[in-house]
């Protein structure tokens, strides 16, 4: 019963200091992404903002993109009517044109001075009079249809400019509108990213802190388990095995072929205030056996976040050994071990994180450094 009451304050002293450990970072996590969580809602309000500047540029590009188009078929329109106009134009001086090619061959025909002739040598005064009327007729038509041409044929080139002037007018508008289009495109995009950014940022924060949340309510019921089931748990027996573990120090074997990335003791973290003590030793295996340093007995084994897969073995005298971090485990609760047998294996060639083994020695329920007690490699 001694044994059995040693290894169960021992035990607890183990998954305790873990717990502290775990639960510490856990919570000190959770403290910082509901930090993160309150800034990344900070942030949203910002970009809440800048969403609405951005769509108050929208509306503008839109507005402005409306405006051009109006403009665009009123100049269209305009542009229109004169095309018709310089068609009516170009018709007239075209009758003009033929009005005054008929009035020339009137003239000639009839023989203009042959005409002026007839007016000078009639001896009826009568019919001189009737020839000039006639004469001066034709040639105020003819005067008043080259003065309409005239002025026809500026109209034709006051129209045609202004024709010109409405087209270029056209170009611009169009020009405009599909700068205001790219610039409508390019806000749009802006807007979208801000909005995709905003809901992704806050969804990926409030996931993690779930995640934070669900662990930690995982460790508390992990450790509520283990203690009713050593509550529950009959001596420890060592019985056939050596006693000799406190005679060992610098003289054990190591439980990996390796070498070591971590040592034991103080250790600071960047980032961090304050430093981390580190109960025991992280070794890179060179080769994928895990074996007891010492005859013992398995007196516990599980998975825990943050130690992987684990195993403890009590060793006579209030020592004991922790080996973690492994892929496979081979032995059993309440199972003998020897020492140099296999308890399991580490996959030596996981491709995303570098394996190693945890390890840890304790007299009671104190850590001591490993490495003093390990054989010089």
């Amino acid at each position: 019963m001694r044994y059995s009451v040693l290894f169960l304050a021992v035990f607890l002293c183990f998954q305790s200091a873990y717990a502290k450990d775990n639960l510490a970072n856990i919570r000190k996590q959770i403290s910082q992404q509901n930090q993160s969580v309150k800034q990344a809602a900070e942030e949203k309000k910002k970009i809440a903002q800048k969403l609405e500047q951005a769509q108050e540029e929208l509306e503008k590009q839109q507005s402005a993109v409306r405006q051009i188009n109006l403009r665009y078929s009123a100049v269209k329109s305009e542009h229109t009517r004169l095309k018709a106009k310089s068609r009516k134009l170009e018709k007239k001086h075209a009758e003009l044109v033929k009005t005054i090619k008929a009035a020339n061959r009137y003239l000639v025909s009839s023989g203009e001075y042959d005409m002026l002739e007839a007016v000078i040598m009639s001896d009826s005064a009568k019919d001189a009079a009737a020839m000039s009327q006639i004469v001066g007729e034709v040639n105020q038509k003819l005067f008043k249809s080259v003065q309409e041409l005239k002025k026809t044929s500026e109209e034709i080139k006051e129209n045609a400019s202004e024709l010109e002037a409405k087209k270029k007018k056209m170009e611009r508008a169009v020009e405009e509108k599909r700068s205001a289009l790219s610039e409508y495109k390019k806000k749009k995009q802006t807007t979208d990213k801000l909005y995709q950014s905003a809901v992704k940022d806050e969804k990926v924060r409030r996931e993690y802190l779930a995640r934070l949340l669900k662990r930690e309510k995982q460790l508390q019921a992990q450790l509520s388990k283990i203690k009713k089931d050593f509550a529950k748990s009959a001596p420890v027996s060592f019985k056939g095995l050596s006693s000799e573990f406190g005679r060992q120090r610098g003289k054990l074997i190591w439980p990996v072929h390796g070498h070591v990335i971590e040592k034991f003791g103080v250790k600071t973290v960047e980032g961090f205030k304050g430093v981390i003590l580190k109960k025991g030793i992280k070794i890179v295996p060179s080769s994928n056996s895990v074996k007891a340093v010492y005859d013992g007995v398995v007196i516990h084994r599980d998975n825990a976040w943050g130690l992987g897969n684990f195993l403890i073995v009590a060793h006579p005298s209030g020592f004991y050994s922790l080996y973690a971090n492994m892929d496979g485990i081979s032995v059993s609760k309440n199972e003998k071990v020897k020492t140099g047998q296999n308890l399991g294996t580490i996959d030596v060639d996981h491709e995303t994180n570098t394996p190693y083994l945890y390890f840890e020695i304790r007299i009671h329920d104190k850590a001591v450094d490993p490495l003093e007690w390990l054989a010089s490699s």
